[in-house]
């Protein structure tokens, strides 16, 4: 098991944000961008190598990510991405399914297919929780891999804690 970890800090703040595109390129996807926070982007990234499985914390202030169609046909790792929301809130787009996302929220992105993410999380604090396992480990047929994507896995909770609108889940048991 091999982990490393990166900071943003190590450079001047004009070149935080390029430092961690740069970063997470090599170490998750080639991605476009944004950020609010770019002039001063103070990120960290933890990766922990576990054979072909690959852990990842990391911490960010905002940011806008999009997966385009060109950049799936330039590199893809066919990889699927389970995502654990640590902090702060969202939004995601893949597989023509929309889903807001806030703390505690788990959910699969596909690496060979296109998304956009918003994420605004809590300043130096992390941000969210990343396994990224490959295709290969997890053989599923096409339709039910579609029907996982962005689909929010609440985690507020037991046995995933809320119903899909987002409110706790009953407790009750069965009507006697």
């Amino acid at each position: 098991m091999l982990a490393t970890e990166y900071s943003t800090d190590v450079v001047a703040a004009p070149e935080r944000f390029e430092l961690f595109e740069d970063i997470t390129a090599g170490s998750h996807l080639r991605n476009r961008l944004r950020s609010d926070d770019r002039e001063d982007f103070r990120a960290r990234v933890r990766v922990v190598d576990l054979g072909e499985l690959q852990l990842s914390a990391l911490s960010f202030p905002h940011l806008e990510i999009a997966r385009t169609a060109k950049l799936v046909r330039q590199s893809d790792p066919e990889v699927y991405m389970i995502n654990c929301i640590l902090g702060g809130q969202g939004s995601l787009s893949q597989a023509g399914r929309d889903t807001a996302l806030g703390a505690g929220d788990l959910v699969v992105l596909d690496s060979s297919r296109s998304f956009d993410a918003h994420r605004r999380a809590v300043r130096d604090q992390w941000s969210q929780l990343t396994l990224q396992l490959p295709h290969r480990l997890l053989p599923l047929p096409e339709k039910a891999v579609r029907d996982l994507l962005a689909v929010p896995i609440c985690g507020r909770g037991g046995m995933g804690g809320c119903s899909p609108a987002g409110s706790p889940t009953s407790t009750r048991g069965p009507a006697s």
